[in-house]
């Protein structure tokens, strides 16, 4: 039996320190108590010849999360970052999701998102502020935990974007437009796609930061993203979506950033509409997305399936579970349980290469629980991660029985 220790130190920050300890053995969760029980003896039957998919890994988007804890001090960061992603020193996360911030001069929603979320930081800052004018300066908190992560071992990124910058916007917001109506603008297609393509260059050539997919779309289709919203967002029609993919696919081959960048779409709320979306496209399209994400807030099992069997399979695309979060639950353990049901429900239908959590840790506790939402500001909530290490230490350490001491680090 292997044990692995985690440093017990309180951070500054930190100034209450509990330990959960989770033993796992051959894939059972027991839990750690004076009184002794038994369990029953079964067996599992492991068939190699039965493969769904290879495993890129685990991990979390960034934005909000990322844009606060990177501009934490260094006493308070490299910890947290740590923890996060060291396979050693924490539960090893490898897979993120970097955002590309909207906002910059013009964005008349930019005080309405400011102060839509307390507790959290929903403005990321676009690096093309004005048409044709980059400021490689901006979203330097995002940036950080991003190369910290990678200097760690994690290893497969993605941007995405939730909105287009103000300026490509037809109303100057960028948390949308009212009535499920498009917000970006017609005229900047071509812009948008030169944007994206951009970025993905600079990270590439730069920073040696490698983003093996640029997503070009978040939620597109349900109606969420409102003028003067509480964070960024665009409506993005399946007939837009279309035409998006089309011009950033070929804008990544004219540059050459198709060689390390690729498209994936559509990055819907649900299997259902994900799947709607993707057979939407045309042809060229369908041949410039080399991985099909979705998010599983919705959609039926059998909507999975068809992901896996139809688009995954017979359309051999990749496949990502490329969001999900708990929202609010009663205690930080039952976000972890909830957590854990839905990465059993995905990886059972939907088989997804990487499974990525919304927000890997969170810097606020809901008045309604643990969660993904919440206005206190008061409790770092890390049920999230440690039910994820949960799934991913038997992964990395399937012939051992493991028992892994994690801490649960909670402001007060």
């Amino acid at each position: 039996m292997t044990v692995l220790r985690h440093s017990r130190k309180p951070v500054q920050m930190w100034t209450r320190l509990t330990v959960l300890t989770l033993i796992i053995v051959s894939g059972t969760l027991l839990s750690v108590s004076n009184t002794q029980k038994a369990y029953a003896d079964y067996s599992v039957t492991v068939n190699p010849a039965q493969q769904y998919q290879t495993i890129q890994g685990w991990g979390s988007s960034m934005a909000w999360w990322a844009n606060w804890a990177g501009g934490l001090s260094d006493s308070q960061r490299i910890p947290l970052a740590d923890k996060l992603f060291d396979p050693n020193a924490g539960i090893g996360l490898n897979v993120l999701r970097y955002n590309f911030g909207a906002d910059g001069p013009g964005n008349v929603c930019h005080n309405s998102i400011a102060s839509g979320k307390a507790g959290i930081y929903t403005n990321l800052p676009t690096y093309e502020p004005t048409n044709g004018s980059y400021d490689w300066t901006q979203d330097a908190n995002q940036r950080w935990v991003l190369q910290a992560a990678q200097a760690r071992g994690a290893n497969i990124f993605e941007g995405f974007v939730n909105s287009p910058p103000a300026w490509m916007t037809t109303n100057s917001c960028t948390s949308g437009s009212n009535g499920n109506t498009e917000n970006l603008s017609s005229s900047h297609y071509d812009d948008y796609a030169s944007y994206l393509a951009t970025i993905a260059q600079h990270f590439h050539d730069t920073w040696g930061l490698t983003l093996q997919t640029v997503e070009p779309f978040n939620e597109p289709t349900p109606g969420y993203w409102n003028y003067n919203g509480d964070q960024e967002g665009t409506n993005v029609s399946t007939g837009t979506q279309n035409t998006i993919v089309n011009k950033l696919g070929a804008k990544l081959d004219q540059t050459g950033v198709s060689a390390y960048s690729q498209v994936s779409a559509p990055d819907d709320t649900s299997v259902d509409r994900s799947n709607t979306d993707y057979n939407s496209y045309d042809s060229n399209a369908k041949a410039y997305v080399v991985q099909y994400n979705t998010h599983t807030y919705g959609g039926s099992n059998s909507d999975r399936d068809y992901a896996y069997n139809t688009i995954g399979q017979s359309g051999n695309k990749r496949l990502w579970m490329s969001e999900w979060g708990t929202g609010a639950q009663s205690s930080p353990i039952a976000a972890g349980i909830t957590l854990s049901q839905s990465i059993l429900n995905d990886e059972q239908h939907l088989h997804p290469s990487a499974w990525v959590i919304w927000q890997a840790a969170d810097n606020y506790f809901s008045s309604g629980g643990s969660g993904n939402g919440g206005s206190n500001n008061d409790l770092w909530d890390w049920s999230a991660p440690i039910a994820m290490a949960i799934w991913s230490i038997p992964l990395a350490i399937m012939r051992w029985a493991t028992i892994a001491s994690l801490s649960v680090l909670a402001i007060r």
